[in-house]
């Protein structure tokens, strides 16, 4: 059986997770939009990308990666926590396996998908340290 211990500090905790999605969100917004800077087509609204709705195409992710993320940054510190990292990797291979195909066709998704991923698991080793130590 798994024991978690509650951060020291709960609402620092929960909004420190909030900031930081939101600035991962940011830089992998900004990292979608910058994309489109050699495409003929014109590029969508930063914001509108932020919010999860991109203009004049079905690729409106409805802030879907963001709740995802602020999910993880909850719950990854305290397995760190815990001891109980392989839980952490379990989930990313969940996550990483579909995907795998994307890396021939859409390079640029997969390599943004792996970056947000990567910024998740670095800034819960931080969680971890700053509110379960």
């Amino acid at each position: 059986m798994v024991t978690f211990s509650l951060p020291s500090n709960g609402l620092g905790y929960v909004l420190s997770v909030v900031v930081i999605c939101a600035g991962i969100r940011l830089f992998l917004t900004f990292l979608r939009w910058t994309e489109g800077c050699a495409k003929p087509a014109p590029r969508p609204s930063y914001w509108g990308l932020v919010w999860g709705f991109k203009s004049g195409a079905n690729e409106n992710d409805y802030f879907q990666p963001f709740i995802v993320g602020l999910l993880e940054l909850l719950v990854y510190p305290a397995l760190l926590a815990a001891g109980k990292p392989e839980y952490v990797a379990a989930w990313l291979g969940f996550k990483v396996v579909p995907r795998l195909g994307a890396w021939s066709t859409h390079r640029e998704t997969y390599q943004r998908f792996l970056i947000g991923n990567a910024l998740v698991v670095v800034a819960s080793y931080f969680l971890q340290r700053c509110f379960y130590a």
